[in-house]
């Protein structure tokens, strides 16, 4: 073969395999023009003792339309025993039927696009008639909550300010429930937090004694720092 002949040959071969090294290099995303972004995983935890809790509401005699009751972060001391962990359903205290409902909260300030996934820590199901675990965002933030039971007041804001997310099977474990971007965008206040409220279905059963819940216990973040467990928190890619 003639060298000029080769020559030509051997350039039409690189020049095929620069081609297919392009080809293979797209298709795999190797190329740095056609190469998406890097996501990132944030995590948010609850950031302490009152921004997580329960909501209490009194289940005998309320009016229509109004829910009187008590927020409460915080550790609760029932005579001796310490109540480092949320309840929702229906318990008695002191004689009175309550209702009762977790709050959480979080601090979503950084946050600027992507569904966002709330996860909590079901503790124990006290009873099998507290029904089903529903989880909430509450379209305004409840505020952080105080340390201790709040003075009893018309709670409905609050009780009936939840959209509703996902409900969940009960048994003890890890509970999650997403929360789409665009519910976020609405819920989020002007500081940067959303806050969420978990309801047992089967709140409106009263409680067979003080000992004896028709409810769900939940994680805090008392509890879980106690326990050295994972914190409740809130989680997105972005």
């Amino acid at each position: 073969m003639r060298l000029g002949a080769m020559v030509k040959k051997w350039w039409l071969g690189l020049a095929v395999a620069g081609l297919a090294g392009v080809m293979v290099g797209a298709a795999c995303g190797g190329s740095s023009e056609l190469e998406g972004r890097k996501t990132v995983t944030h995590t948010v935890a609850v950031a302490g003792a009152t921004d997580d809790g329960i909501i209490n509401v009194s289940a005998d005699g309320v009016p229509y339309g109004q829910y009187i009751g008590t927020l409460y972060g915080g550790v609760t001391m029932i005579g001796t025993m310490t109540i480092d962990y949320s309840t929702c359903g229906a318990v008695q205290y002191n004689g009175a039927n309550l209702q009762t409902r977790a709050l959480y909260r979080f601090n979503i300030s950084e946050w600027t696009e992507g569904d966002v996934t709330f996860t909590t820590e079901c503790l124990a199901v006290m009873s099998a008639t507290a029904g089903n675990l529903e989880v909430y965002v509450l379209q305004q933030d409840c505020g952080a909550l105080p340390a201790g039971d709040s003075t009893a007041a018309d709670q409905s804001a609050v009780w009936n300010g939840g959209k509703l997310l996902t409900t969940v099977t009960p048994a003890a474990g890890e509970i999650s429930a997403q929360i789409p971007a665009a519910t976020v965008t609405e819920c989020k206040s002007a500081e940067g937090y959303i806050a969420i409220m978990v309801k047992a279905t089967g709140e409106t059963t009263p409680a067979a004694s003080m000992l004896a819940p028709n409810a769900f216990t939940l994680s805090t973040f008392e509890h879980a720092t106690t326990a050295g467990t994972e914190l409740p928190h809130v989680e997105w890619t972005a």
